[in-house]
């Protein structure tokens, strides 16, 4: 190994790891609370070590050349050991760590168990700080005042200035009514539901962007069916059983939250949905991920709990493949590239 490439320091690696990421001199210094001029002279020294620019400038900031691209893969294992190691000493160090995250209610036994979890694995007791997730959860993580955010994303759509761990596909989609509802009587087609109230679940936008199920009835004619639209998952499912009213609910986590209810009747409806709804475009499939700053000390602590959600849609998944799920290749892809052999 090169004198050269000894003299690195971890700060150095760290910041080309970032600035690959994150294509600006400015955020590499937010990230890690650096004066520029220290940024500037990181990038320096590994110019000076690879005998090469690295990053070339463009319109929207720096990008990173085809040799740092090459070192990319490497740097950022090593910056991750690193991070680890130094979440290690520090959290060795503490007696109590509390992990702020927001999620969804559906999820919230799902992470109270696995931070349970992490506690029976470690020297020190890590307390759960839970929060609903809210339009505003994105921007509270970007400041941190949020450790981790459990999202919906699109498949291959990552955010580069965030770590993003995926475990779950969302487009597994249940329609939800109580039970001896007329729809139910014959296996109905995506348009006879809106025959009915319909009560959208907004799963992700809260609020910020029109719900796929108003843009598809807008488009037809049926707005009229739309009674309104919720993030409160609670609200849907007691509304649901009183009246009327249909509901479409995302993921098997929500699964279990209404198959065992007597009051209420469902059924797969993954496949008119994603058919209705792609249109001629295709339908832009979905995963459950949990989302947290590089610069987080807690990093590996959020990776934890996103192994333990994963582990548990493992066993959720595999228990619903006696059923009649439905198999879009996109889920068959997503489960090979993130279950393995599991299934």
């Amino acid at each position: 190994m090169s004198k050269e490439l000894l003299s690195l320091d971890f700060l150095t690696i760290r910041v080309f790891v970032l600035m690959v990421e994150l294509g600006s001199a400015t955020e590499v210094a937010n990230q890690l609370s650096l004066s520029k001029p220290k940024v500037s002279r990181s990038l320096a020294k590994l110019r000076e070590v690879f005998g090469d620019e690295l990053f070339v400038r463009s319109a929207s900031g720096f990008k990173a050349n085809m040799t740092a691209l090459k070192l990319y893969n490497s740097a950022r294992k090593i910056d991750a050991e690193i991070g680890v190691l130094s979440q290690d000493v520090s959290l060795g160090r503490a007696s109590v760590v509390t992990l702020k995250i927001a999620c969804r209610e559906h999820l919230h036994d799902y992470v109270c168990a696995a931070v349970q979890a992490i506690n029976r694995s470690c020297q020190f007791k890590c307390v759960l700080d839970l929060h609903s997730w809210t339009a505003s959860s994105d921007e509270q993580l970007q400041r941190g005042q949020l450790d981790g955010v459990i999202a919906v994303r699109e498949i291959g759509c990552s955010q580069p200035e965030l770590r993003e761990y995926p475990f779950a596909f969302a487009d597994q989609l249940f329609l939800i009514g109580r039970r001896g509802h007329p729809v139910f009587a014959a296996t109905p087609r995506f348009d006879d539901i809106f025959r009915h109230g319909l009560i959208p679940f907004n799963y992700a936008m809260c609020g910020q962007h029109r719900h796929p199920l108003e843009e598809y009835a807008q488009r037809h004619d049926m707005m009229g069916s739309i009674c309104h639209i919720s993030s409160h998952m609670g609200h849907i499912i007691d509304r649901v059983k009183g009246g009327d009213e249909l509901t479409i609910l995302p993921s098997l986590f929500t699964h279990q939250l209404f198959k065992d209810d007597q009051e209420l009747e469902f059924l797969e409806f993954s496949a008119p949905y994603v058919q209705a709804l792609g249109g001629g475009k295709g339908y832009r499939f979905h995963e459950l991920c949990i989302q947290y700053l590089p610069s987080n000390r807690k990093g590996s602590l959020i990776e934890s709990l996103g192994q333990y959600l994963k582990k548990e849609y493992q066993k959720l998944i595999s228990a619903y493949m006696g059923h009649d799920i439905y198999r879009d290749p996109q889920l068959d892809k997503w489960l090979k590239d993130n279950l393995g052999e599991f299934l």
